[in-house]
């Protein structure tokens, strides 16, 4: 939350109490370039003697230092296969640095969302589907037992029930990109959800007007609303056509949040070095989740779909608030 403070001083404590899916959207993304920007850092210190990257860029590296170095950090600066950080955790206090193995688990999960929010953003349905196992363990140990459930089971029917037909169509439909744009599709159900926001909210009518008779009837009217609006705001040239988000600049900010990085050095190792907070491992304490209600199913003889237990599961309510704003797709409606 530090880091939070520091990207968001205006707002960190609505971002921690009240925030929006953009909101949070946007600060993992700028957390991730935060961590990542002082992972080069360190690497390129170790290598070399420049102590910023802009004195080791003005030397004109070469295309395969610089490949040399991304390749390091994958291997050496973040969970997963280039590392064991099973090793690391079971290392003598004296010789463990849990800050350390806090940022390369924090960083693995920050690029887990960064690659999931690409591969939808770009209609990478192959992608898609190859990170959804990370997530349902994920969802599980966090405690999102629907989610995980019902993810596990779409898996289990696409690639062991359903036909290869429907499994063409369903892939085929995961995503919609009504703009035509590149890095423009979004999921269907979020246009549906801004569907029925125009329709129950925004022209569903107010006071006596907002019954259930008049949406059903207006509902059909959504799209004529909003080429109306539309037109009109282009014709006198008004601002705020649509909800396109305009890409900050963090530049300035992402300069402070690193010089205030240099102190405490999370990417470089420190013997000994206490953290109060030590990340669990989301993905073996999912799986384990997992495997045991599995045996558990089997220890009691108990066939049947995959999603039986849900009724007993406690309801998993989203604890972000979607707005138009989150939901609208420039020139759907």
């Amino acid at each position: 939350m530090r880091l939070v403070g520091r990207l968001r001083p205006q707002e960190s404590s609505r971002l921690v109490a009240n925030a929006k899916f953009r909101q949070q959207h946007e600060l993992i993304g700028h957390v991730l370039t935060i961590f990542v920007l002082d992972a080069w850092r360190t690497e390129v210190k170790k290598r070399t003697c420049f102590d910023s990257l802009e004195e080791w860029a003005s030397t004109c590296p070469s295309a395969e230092d610089i490949e040399d170095v991304a390749r390091s950090l994958v291997q050496e600066y973040i969970e997963g296969a280039g590392i064991d950080i099973f090793s690391l955790e079971e290392r003598p206090a004296k010789e463990r640095d849990q800050v350390r193995i806090n940022t390369m688990r924090a960083m693995h999960y920050l690029l887990l969302y960064e690659e999931l929010s690409y591969a939808l953003n770009a209609g990478d349905i192959g992608c898609f589907e190859t990170i959804l196992p990370h997530w349902v363990n994920i969802f599980r140990a966090t405690g999102k037992h629907k989610y995980g459930v019902h993810t596990l089971r779409f898996m289990h029917s696409l690639y062991f029930v359903y036909p290869e037909r429907l499994r063409r169509a369903i892939r085929y439909n995961m995503l919609v990109n009504l703009s035509g744009k590149p890095n423009e599709f979004r999921p269907v159900d979020w246009l549906v959800e801004l569907l029925n926001l125009y329709t129950k909210v925004v022209y569903g009518g107010e006071g006596s007007n907002y019954t259930k008779a008049r949406i059903m009837v207006e509902s059909v009217l959504v799209s004529i609303y909003r080429s109306s609006h539309a037109n009109i705001e282009r014709n006198f040239r008004l601002s705020g056509l649509t909800h396109k988000h305009a890409t900050k600049d963090m530049r300035a900010t992402f300069e402070t949040v690193l010089e205030y990085l240099k102190t405490l050095c999370p990417n470089a190792y420190v013997a000994g070095r206490t953290s109060a907070y030590p990340i669990s491992n989301a993905f073996t304490r999912g799986a384990a989740i997992i495997s045991a209600e599995w045996s558990r199913r089997k220890e009691q003889g108990r066939q049947g779909d995959l999603g039986e237990e849900l009724e007993e599961a406690e309801d998993d309510v989203l604890d972000v608030e979607l707005s138009a704003e989150d939901l609208s797709v420039e020139g759907v409606i």
